[in-house]
């Protein structure tokens, strides 16, 4: 059977309305009165749910398919965090080159190699604080 688009939409509203989610609007209830299967399945909803409080059946839960749907969000979040860092990192990497560029172009030769000689102090004194961090991270991703 080929449902309207509006059908669909209005069953998925059914659904959320059943399960208490969402209330009955106007255009909800227009469309059970001129549409006969969706009022035939909102019906249903309620035919079932007398049938599961009589033989006292409770709905499955599928633990695997929460628990999967939870590490493809983590999945995601880790994903975004990533890009975060990514662009960061090409800012701040822009903004160095670009400084070191407007050395260069203003002939400022010494403050050049000034500039790497404390970039070469700051850079590895700051990575075991950047690694502690990102372990820390990690550890608290892996625990929750």
């Amino acid at each position: 059977m080929i449902m309207s688009k509006d059908c669909e939409s209005c069953q998925k509203k059914l659904v959320d309305i059943f399960y208490n989610e969402e209330n009955m609007n106007n255009e909800v209830k227009n469309h059970i009165k001129t549409c006969h299967s969706c009022k035939e399945f909102f019906g249903r909803l309620y035919q079932m749910k007398d049938i599961m409080d009589k033989a006292k059946i409770e709905p499955s839960i599928e633990y695997a398919e929460i628990l999967q749907s939870f590490k493809e969000v983590e999945i995601i979040k880790e994903k975004r965090r990533n890009l975060f860092d990514l662009i960061l990192f090409i800012i701040i990497s822009g903004v160095l080159l670009g400084l070191v560029a407007l050395l260069i172009v203003e002939k400022y030769l010494v403050e050049i190699i000034y500039f790497q000689l404390v970039m070469y102090i700051i850079i590895p004194l700051s990575l075991p604080v950047i690694i502690k961090i990102r372990s820390l991270k990690e550890e608290y991703n892996e625990r929750y």
